[in-house]
């Protein structure tokens, strides 16, 4: 029991770890905080002490995407509980998603999605930041960074990051995606981090991705509208 904790604290910290440095690449240089561009905000936002509802499966609507999950997956949209860390002041986390645990923290699965002003920041050069805060980064090996045009359904490239960690839990696997949103003027940052035991976890990533729809500003809170009214 004392082993599987001590994977899922560095699961966590590692899916933490990677937004950080996604969030300083999507930043770098910051601007002063006029000119950066409105980030689209999270759905809902706990506090510290906040029960935090979790939903099971199905659509995930935000104002820049939905998102299909599977059925056995359970995700919330309130995705702070306390003071939002210092590091990742121009992020807004909009979903976070798991499989195999009660909540987020306890699952050995997890997946986010955050979005953060792009300060006309290039695909390429987010990739070559990535990688050089990655390697730079105790434990972290097997990097592979690349475009990859297969990731989106609408066929627009997305910078697309894998590593792995060794850790003396054992090993531990990480996804990343960055894609433009369809305003061009976000990136939506994709983090899957799991414990790594052969299991298919870049077709698992490849799915969820391959279920996002991007929306246009007005037609995502149209759209988010119409689903919370169905329910």
């Amino acid at each position: 029991m004392q082993r599987q904790n001590l994977v899922l604290v560095v699961v966590g910290m590692l899916v933490l770890a990677a937004l950080g440095f996604m969030g300083w690449a999507a930043t770098r240089p910051a601007p002063p905080a006029a000119e950066l561009a409105p980030v689209a905000t999270p759905m809902g936002t706990a506090h510290a002490g906040d029960k935090v509802a979790a939903m099971t499966g199905g659509v995930v609507a935000t104002d820049l995407f939905t998102l299909t999950l599977p059925a056995d997956w359970q995700y919330t949209t309130q995705v702070w509980t306390g003071e939002q860390p210092a590091e990742m002041v121009y992020l807004a986390p909009l979903v976070v998603a798991w499989q195999g645990g009660a909540t987020f923290e306890q699952s050995p699965m997890r997946f986010s999605i955050a979005a953060l002003p792009r300060n006309d920041l290039s695909l390429q050069q987010y990739l070559l930041d990535v990688t050089e805060q990655f390697s730079d980064a105790q434990g972290v090996r097997d990097i592979t960074a690349r475009l990859d045009a297969d990731l989106r359904r609408d066929g627009l490239p997305a910078a697309f990051v894998h590593y792995s960690m060794a850790t003396p839990a054992g090993e531990v696997d990480g996804y990343q995606a960055a894609m433009l949103d369809a305003s061009g003027s976000q990136l939506l940052l994709a983090t899957l981090a799991h414990q790594a035991d052969g299991a298919e976890t870049e077709q698992l990533f490849r799915s969820l991705l391959s279920s996002l729809h991007f929306l246009e500003p007005e037609s995502g809170k149209l759209e988010s509208a119409q689903l919370e009214s169905a329910q």
